[in-house]
């Protein structure tokens, strides 16, 4: 059963909230569990433990987890306008997007992410050890039970054992107002993890196979072919992004010359050919998804202008010699670069410092 709320926060998570309200299912997550048969593209969220010797487990030996989910965003939030990005994470990673908003049907994902250990049922804040689950088990087990299970192994099924996230944002337009303002809303489910207790007597799985000679004559032994050459596994396609902000369009607030607006600099570097999407976003701030296409390798340098709100009027007390202190304010903003499946594969980030001047303060030039 999943749990529907409102999110607080944009995609960096709680820069900015939103009241509570009770609307419609604006975005819907399931968990999608392992279907019976052949015919099928979904498989089962497995975490594999082995042991070194015959008695006890002591490794785990999965380093990424796949699971799948189906998403929808059936309604509309009251006075909506344009349906935003939506995105899925599971365990605080980037797993999949959906650029254009999710759909009203139930669209299926597989979600690929780093191998952590399962959540307790009991305790919020607590992990559980795979290799003690199986260490449990094979102990509540004797007798021939105990060496079936130490002959065979066996699957120890997790409920919940991590929590996957959808959201989904909309720009509506302000109650009693002609402005618009971004909101966002999530709902998670959990993920069930099967826990493959490997078998501990015999030969481990990865020494289970081998080749016999003729019953006449002892097994060849196969010729030496030499030093092979090691696989190296290809870098990222795209190598780096980076993101820079320059104050501008400097204007009187309170007294003050402050800069109303910041020029936002996204720069993308490709080791080969690459198509996708780059978005700019921060404190109810989203530009449009911006294409990339890149036939080779190469660079792009893309623009967005974020337009930066100051308090009316003067603010704070005064300071030595009976002037105001310069007023401040640090700002949150993100870039982010996506595949053509929607998938984040390179992010940037920065907390720009906006500082006002003083009447009569030389202005700083930007080398």
């Amino acid at each position: 059963m999943s749990r529907h709320f409102l999110l607080v926060g944009a995609a960096t998570a709680a820069l900015f909230a939103f009241p509570i309200a009770a609307f419609a299912q604006i975005v819907e997550i399931r968990h999608i569990p392992p279907k019976a048969g052949t015919e099928t593209d979904i498989g089962v969220t497995r975490i594999v433990v082995t042991g070194s010797g015959e008695n006890r487990y002591d490794k785990v030996v999965t380093t990424s987890l796949d699971a799948w989910v189906s998403v929808r965003a059936p309604d509309k939030p009251p006075r909506d306008k344009d349906k935003l990005m939506g995105s899925i994470s599971i365990e605080g990673h980037d797993a999949a997007s959906a650029p254009g908003g999710f759909s009203g049907a139930a669209t299926i994902y597989k979600l690929t992410f780093p191998y952590s250990e399962p959540r307790s049922h009991q305790v919020a804040n607590q992990r559980l050890s795979p290799i003690q689950i199986c260490n449990d088990k094979l102990a509540s087990l004797s007798g021939a039970a105990r060496e079936k299970f130490r002959d065979e192994g066996g699957d120890i099924l997790r409920t919940d054992a991590y929590i996957a996230t959808a959201k989904q944002g909309w720009r509506v337009r302000k109650a009693g107002s002609v402005f618009h303002e971004l909101k966002y809303w999530d709902d998670s489910v959990g993920v069930s993890a099967s826990i493959a207790c490997r078998r501990l007597t015999g030969p481990k799985p990865r020494t289970e196979t081998s080749t016999q000679g003729a019953h006449h004559r002892p097994p060849a032994r196969p010729a030496d072919p030499g030093p092979q050459p090691q696989r190296v596994a290809p870098l990222p396609t795209v190598a780096k992004a980076t993101l820079r902000a320059e104050p501008m369009n400097w204007q009187p607030v309170g007294g003050q010359s402050c800069p109303t607006q910041l020029r936002l600099y996204g720069f993308v570097e490709v080791r080969r050919a690459f198509t996708g999407k780059a978005v700019f976003f921060g404190p109810g701030f989203l530009v449009p998804l911006q294409d990339l296409a890149f036939q080779g390798a190469g660079s792009r340098t893309l623009l967005a202008t974020y337009n930066v709100r100051w308090p009316p009027g003067r603010i704070g007390g005064l300071a030595a010699g009976g002037a105001r202190p310069p007023k401040t304010q640090q700002v949150a903003l993100r870039f982010n670069v996506a595949d053509a499946g929607g998938k984040v594969v390179e992010s940037a980030q920065i907390t720009e410092t906006l500082t006002c001047r003083l009447p009569g303060a030389p202005t700083r030039v930007r080398s």
